[in-house]
C-alpha cells in the first residue's frame, strides 16, 4: 500500500521488533493508558508468534518513513470475523511527533479502503478514547 509520498504502509514483520520497541519506549507515556505495549525482545516475540502470525484474526500494519524506513505508526486490525457480518475492529497508534500532519488519516483510510476492497469486509469498528476527542 503506498498512501502517501512521504509513508509505505506494510505488514508488520519479525525484523520489525527494534523499531516498533522504539516507538513504545519513546511514546510510552501518552499510550500507555490505551495500549499495553510490548516492551521488550522476547515479549515482542511471543506476541508476534501468537497474535500476528497465529489465527486470531489479526492483521497488523506498520507505517514507515518512505525516506529512511523508520516505523512512524501502527495500524491494528482485530477481531476479524468472516461470518455473516465479515467484520473487523480497527485501531491505530503512532509516534506522537508525527501527529496531526495528517499521516495517520492517510494510513488508516488506505488500510479501510484494502480491508474493503481486497479483504472482503463490510462492517469495520474502532474505539474512540474520549479524553482525545
Amino acid at each position: 500500500m503506498q498512501p502517501h509520498d512521504s509513508m509505505e504502509i506494510v505488514r508488520l514483520s519479525r525484523s520489525d521488533c527494534e523499531m516498533l520497541l522504539n516507538i513504545h519506549k519513546e511514546n510510552q507515556l501518552f499510550y500507555s493508558k490505551y495500549i499495553q505495549p510490548v516492551n521488550n525482545a522476547e515479549h515482542f516475540n511471543l506476541w508476534y508468534d501468537c497474535v500476528v502470525a497465529g489465527t486470531h484474526g489479526r492483521q497488523v500494519w506498520v507505517v514507515k518513513s518512505a525516506q529512511d524506513k523508520q516505523i512512524i505508526g501502527v495500524v491494528t486490525v482485530s477481531d476479524i470475523s468472516r461470518s455473516v457480518v465479515n467484520s473487523a475492529i480497527l485501531g491505530w497508534y503512532g509516534d506522537m511527533q508525527f501527529l496531526g500532519r495528517g499521516i495517520y488519516t492517510n494510513a488508516v483510510a488506505s488500510v479501510v479502503d484494502h480491508l474493503f476492497r481486497e479483504v472482503g469486509l463490510r462492517r469495520l469498528e474502532g474505539v474512540m478514547h474520549l479524553e482525545r476527542v
